[in-house]
């Protein structure tokens, strides 16, 4: 199981979800509301940017096309350093809380 965590352009929010629920086997999608703060392209000074910040946990077998969904309808025309960027991590255990089990 891996963690899959991308930070993308809030008005690109709803096509990247659009197309994630497209993909057989995605279980879900946790989305929130983030302030990002970085340097600007002549590293002058710093910038806050409003992003949305989705996390999926999926099988090994989803990671290549999760990712490459999330590249493809998150990325701008042109590509711009602001347009995001994705984490993916292993997931050792997961606990359902209303079950109380993995």
């Amino acid at each position: 199981m891996l963690e899959v965590k991308a930070y993308v352009r809030e008005n690109m929010l709803d096509k990247v979800v659009d197309k994630l629920s497209e993909i057989p086997g995605v279980p879900g999608i946790m989305v929130g509301e983030v302030i990002g703060i970085a340097n600007t392209e002549t590293k002058d000074k710093l910038v806050q940017t409003k992003l949305a910040k989705l996390e999926l946990d999926i099988p090994e077998s989803l990671l290549k096309a999760v990712v490459n969904t999330i590249i493809e309808s998150a990325k701008t025309r042109r590509g711009h350093p602001g347009d995001g960027k994705i984490i993916v991590t292993p997931v050792n255990q997961i606990f359902k809380i209303a079950g109380g089990s993995s």
